[in-house]
């Protein structure tokens, strides 16, 4: 069998209809490039195993279901790199819809420039009628140097890329943030560890997904921001606790607090970042 060059890991749990979406997208990807794609089943209890096992059998490239029983995003993650066989693994999510030169895109980033330890993609919104969350879009392509403050938000993993033996080198990702403590942030920290390690990264706006995650009610639209809140908070504290980015993120995060603070005239995100905050500290005591 072909060692594949391209290895697109994707996290779904009790979503079979979207995942079904997700893969007839994916069979339509277009490269002679030889790629695989490794689903984790993320603890699903609906129908999405039998979906994956239809997958496994049609799907035009080769097809990894992974089962982990333990909800954890971050968790999911890690099974997802640590069971791919290529040299550059790529992130999604179910509710995205990838394009036909996802694969090609993503082997020519990396093929062209040996520093990169990440690439990262546009998510756009799909439908209008959603709200305008969860995506990342910026219309210039932009590097990412060793020393540059980060905010959680710039680069997702519904459209990201890694080498492989980089997540290996820092460790994969933090398994902390996870659904159940909803806290969100683990694709920025993955990113800051990176860098600090000393590769770059880059942001290419040519490589896109669709987003198509049908946020529209007001109180699941709040859950999100709240959630993005937390997990931003989170994701500051744990850079605090790390002596190569400690005084850059104290800065950075001190600098945007106030000028949110006098633009919005409101401290509510920030107290969502604090409780988010101490909600890693709390679980990371609790893991050592």
């Amino acid at each position: 069998m072909t060692t594949p060059e391209i290895s697109v890991s994707l996290i779904t749990r009790n979503r079979a209809d979207r995942v079904e979406t997700f893969l007839a997208k994916a069979a339509a990807i277009e490269t002679r490039r030889p790629w695989e794609l490794v689903i984790v089943d993320n603890g699903s209890t609906d129908d999405t195993p039998s979906v994956l096992e239809r997958a496994r059998a049609s799907f035009p490239v080769p097809v990894t279901v992974v089962t982990d029983p333990t909800p954890g995003v971050a968790r999911a993650r890690n099974r997802g790199w640590q069971a791919a066989k290529a040299p550059v693994v790529v992130f999604t999510n179910d509710d995205c819809y990838l394009p036909a030169d996802y694969v090609d895109r993503y082997a020519d980033a990396f093929a062209s420039d040996e520093s990169l330890g990440f690439v990262a993609g546009a998510v756009v919104r799909h439908d209008a009628a959603d709200v305008n969350l969860g995506n990342a879009w910026r219309p210039d392509r932009f590097y990412v140097r060793p020393g540059m403050f980060l905010i959680p938000g710039d680069f997702i993993t519904a459209n990201m890329g890694f080498r492989r033996g980089v997540l290996e080198s820092i460790g994969g990702f933090d398994e902390i943030f996870a659904y159940g403590n909803g806290l969100v942030g683990d694709d920025c920290d993955a990113v800051t560890r990176v860098t600090a390690a000393g590769w770059n990264g880059v942001f290419d706006p040519e490589i896109v997904v669709r987003h198509h995650h049908g946020w529209r009610p007001p109180e699941e639209v709040q859950r999100v921001v709240k959630g993005y809140a937390a997990g931003r908070g989170a994701f500051y504290a744990k850079c605090l606790l790390d002596p190569r980015v400690r005084w850059l993120y104290l800065k950075g995060w001190t600098r945007i607090t106030f000028q949110r603070f006098v633009r919005d005239h409101t401290v509510t995100p920030t107290v969502r970042e604090l409780r988010g905050a101490l909600r890693y500290l709390v679980a990371r005591r609790r893991r050592a």
